[in-house]
């Protein structure tokens, strides 16, 4: 780079980008739909404390700043001060309508205080946090974590051993093997199955590599010391072995991707930006439902006990309502954003139109309409056309029931297509209901397609005002909608 660029970017130039960057985001975030959910993750940067803070809509997440805290606490309290700072602004607050944090108990106590000021809000701890915890559960199980430990044994040795590498590289390209083994770190739950599906992708190599001379070589260097560390080593180096020609540590690993990676897929799907809230629920629905199945998987039933499974679907279910110290997942908006949703009500299964839901629908619907001022009469607007949202199939000539139709069909078209893609790629996949679930998610529009074109719809008999109060049902659904139930994008953005 030129001398006179540097000069310009480290004066005037940095600010300059800067605020022409901003301008490009908050440009971008105002002309998407919705409301702005704040989201705020605290880390450490050079042993400060520090707080990022991101302002998202369903598709979008812009950085705000990052704060230091200085000498503050690294608590509720310090958190809650620095949301104020927006919440306190009348020209913004209005904008907002959630704050989304991840699950600790600093986070909690944040909500819990910002909730007595700012009680039309709502708060949201991050699905994404919670379905680690519930996947970090799962591999804390005692059969599953010691074939975990086995796989990352096996891993980090070829990995940590330069001419070890080296000679597995060389078998690798001989066999037209490409990737590489994958290593995680052992509290990166979410990645253990890409762990042990690299080494049933590299299964080939292992037997060669540990009768090449090298290795062999190695391994009779380390059985001749004889010092305490050289012994350790030697033991080591004989369960390296063992592990890599043994065909039930190879079906151990078969069996533990079946497992966990649907768990895995759900989590990183929904921690995608583009991902609506009204698809936490059914994808949680959706591994119940496996965890149920488990039992009937000819590779996990053959390899685990009935009481690790039967744990398996403790552990899923715990992780709903949240037992003991668990922090659970359901939140009113997770099943309300889903009755909103026309797309996902079609994609998943029937059962999860329950009371609960609709109940949980009605009341977010009213907090949304009501506002920070408590508006009563759009409320009452807002409840009065959802019985007609909710008469979609009941009657025929409603002015819901053709956008209903019409996202029924789309669903069904989609689901045909997106089905047969996955079982043409994926063979097991058939009767897997977390992947076949999440095909058909992936491609269904956004809800804020529905009331985009709804709001347009004049039904037959309405009069100016019946009109201006559907258009207000639509805005408040498209609002709701728009809240983000995860911290993923901001824990991108503090990173970067």
């Amino acid at each position: 780079m030129p001398s006179q660029a540097r000069k310009w970017l480290a004066g005037e130039g940095l600010n300059q980008v800067y605020a022409e960057t901003l301008d490009l985001t908050t440009s971008k975030l105002d002309q998407t739909d919705g409301l702005i959910t704040i989201g705020f993750d605290g880390h450490k940067a050079g042993g400060r404390s520090v707080l990022t803070v991101s302002l998202s809509k369903r598709s979008i997440c812009t950085f705000d700043k990052a704060i230091f805290l200085k000498n503050k606490r690294h608590r509720g309290t310090a958190f809650a001060d620095v949301i104020r700072g927006y919440l306190n602004d009348e020209g913004f607050k209005h904008k907002v309508i959630a704050i989304v944090a991840d699950n600790t108990s600093n986070m909690r106590a944040c909500f819990d205080e910002l909730m007595e000021e700012y009680f039309w809000l709502f708060y949201l701890g991050c699905c994404v946090h919670v379905l680690d915890l519930l996947i970090e559960d799962i591999c804390r199980i005692l059969e599953l974590d010691a074939i975990i430990q086995d796989v990352h044994f096996v891993v980090s040795s070829i990995r940590q051993h330069g001419l070890l590498l080296e000679e597995f590289l060389v078998i690798s390209e001989a066999q037209e093997l490409k990737g590489g083994l994958k290593l995680f770190p052992k509290t990166r739950f979410a990645y253990a199955y890409l762990m042990a599906e690299s080494i049933l992708k590299f299964w080939p190599v292992l037997n060669p590599l540990v009768k090449s001379t090298l290795f062999i070589t190695m391994f009779d260097e380390q059985q001749r010391r004889t010092s305490e560390e050289g012994k350790t080593s030697a033991r080591r180096w004989r369960k390296f072995k063992r592990l890599a020609t043994e065909e039930r540590f190879f079906e151990q690993s078969e069996a533990l991707v079946e497992l966990l990676v649907v768990f895995s897929e759900g989590l990183h799907y929904l921690e995608g930006d583009k991902v609506p809230l009204s698809h936490v629920y059914p994808v949680y629905a959706a591994l119940l439902t496996f965890s149920q199945s488990l039992p009937n998987l000819q590779k996990v039933k053959e390899t685990f006990k009935k009481a690790t499974l039967d744990r398996v679907l403790e552990i899923v279910k715990e992780r709903w309502q949240g037992e003991g110290q668990k922090i659970g997942l359901m939140h009113n908006l997770h099943l309300a954003t889903f009755l909103a949703d026309y797309y996902a009500c079609c994609a998943a299964p029937e059962s999860l139109h329950t009371p609960e839901a609709v109940t949980a629908w009605k009341s977010c619907m009213s907090q949304v309409a009501g506002g920070s001022s408590g508006n009563v009469q759009r409320q009452n607007v807002v409840m009065r056309h959802a019985a007609l949202y909710s008469n979609r199939e009941g009657s025929s000539s409603g002015p819901w029931a053709a956008v209903y139709r019409g996202a029924k069909d789309m669903v069904e078209s989609i689901r045909k297509s997106a089905l047969a893609e996955l079982y043409q790629k994926e063979r097991s996949a058939r009767q897997n209901p977390v992947k076949e679930l999440l095909a058909v998610l992936k491609k269904c529009p956004a809800p804020s397609v529905i009331y985009n074109e709804a709001r347009h719809i004049v039904f037959k008999g309405w009069t100016q005002q019946d009109i201006a109060d559907h258009q207000t049902f639509c805005e408040v659904s498209t609002a709701m909608s728009s809240i983000v139930g995860h911290t993923a994008g901001v824990e991108r953005n503090g990173k970067s």
